[in-house]
């Protein structure tokens, strides 16, 4: 953000998908000082007697300015109070214009001010309001128009009229579609985020999302001074596997993994698929000995899936290492490579088992699973 746009909005900040939030916000903020410096010079003129105003009314652009200058100061870089604030300035807006049309009779153009409303009730609160502002525009200024000292000629009331609803079916048409459109698109950038993100096969984070996210989780938990776990994960005799049951049965087997593994781990653990039989979960606020407990539920869960390939079940079996994260490690890499010693020990400890990689780089074998 550049210093006039944080001059300008503040240091409001918006989620990727909030961007035509992000947008109102923006232009309401724009019209605000707008309509302040127009009606500062508005406010100028009069006082100068270049352009005499009632006293009434004087006091009326007086009280627009206040009113707009705080709510500008309560918005800056609070958007949550959007729709207040936006509600208050329209409210205010109105009154200044009804506040000409009653007590400037000699300006005969004063109306237009409210066709100005029009497009900003849409653009800044949506369909709902844009309608209702126009609804109760077309009334009130057919309701106020006998009362005004000269009153607008029927041809004019019936023109003002009509212009007014055209302008609101105009926009609310406009607003409708550009909604939906942008809803199209956000939904369409979720769906690709989602596959620029995922393993294609698994499902699970690809490894470039995995590393991404995994280094902030690691972050996070040394700030609030909370260990991480990290689990290597290898399937025992894949290419095995893939040599004697086909590739097909390889990518079912790795599907079935996946699956259970998500279905074992927290929903706060991390899992991707980092190789192409290897997977790596991080588990954040976790430290080694209950990331051992959790292993050991996931190589069992694992074991005991037993997928029926050619009319006979597939025994499939894992080795995983175990490392949790110290002082010095700079990311997910360094927590990651003690791990995959730790698996490494496994397979050479005969496979389908669990082995920690401890803080003193001490190996320390889990308890063999049964036969």
């Amino acid at each position: 953000m550049s210093k006039l746009e944080r001059a300008l909005f503040g240091a409001a900040r918006f989620q990727e998908s909030e961007e035509y939030r992000e947008f109102q916000y923006r232009f309401l903020i724009l019209v605000m000082l707008a309509s302040l410096f127009f009606a500062s010079l508005f406010m100028l003129s009069a006082l100068s007697g270049m352009h005499p105003l009632p006293t009434g009314h004087v006091w009326v652009l007086g009280g627009f300015l206040v009113s707009t200058g705080g709510l500008l100061l309560v918005l800056r870089g609070r958007s949550r109070l959007y729709a207040e604030v936006t509600i208050a300035f329209f409210t205010a807006s109105i009154a200044m214009f009804t506040s000409a049309l009653l007590q400037v009779p000699e300006n005969e153009l004063r109306v237009l001010w409210f066709y100005t409303s029009i497009p900003s009730a849409y653009i800044l609160m949506g369909t709902r309001f844009g309608l209702l502002a126009t609804a109760s525009l077309v009334v009130g200024f057919a309701v106020i128009n006998p009362w005004l000292a000269v009153p607008y000629s029927r041809h004019a009331v019936v023109s003002g009229l009509v212009v007014m609803v055209f302008l609101g079916f105009f926009f609310h048409v406009h607003v409708d579609r550009s909604l939906a459109y942008f809803q199209r698109m956000r939904d369409s950038n979720e769906r690709l985020r989602e596959l620029s993100q995922h393993d294609v096969l698994t499902g699970v984070l690809n490894a470039r999302a995995y590393y991404e996210q995994a280094d902030r989780l690691i972050l996070a938990s040394r700030r609030v001074g909370q260990p991480c776990s990290v689990l290597f994960i290898d399937l025992d005799h894949f290419k095995w596997i893939n040599d004697s049951h086909g590739h097909a049965t390889g990518d079912v087997v790795l599907r079935s993994v996946a699956e259970r593994m998500l279905a074992t781990m927290r929903r706060s653990d991390l899992i991707g698929r980092i190789g192409g039989e290897e997977f790596s979960v991080l588990m954040p606020h976790t430290d080694v000995a209950q990331a051992l407990v959790l292993a050991e539920k996931l190589r069992a869960a694992v074991e005991a899936l037993m997928p029926t390939v050619s009319g006979r079940p597939l025994r499939i079996t894992t080795s995983i290492g175990v490392a949790s994260s110290h002082e010095g490690d700079a990311g997910i890499f360094d927590v990651q490579q003690r791990a995959d010693r730790a698996m490494y020990q496994a397979k050479a400890q005969g496979r389908n088992r669990v082995t920690v990689f401890d803080a003193l780089q001490v190996w320390a074998q889990a308890p063999a699973p049964s036969a």
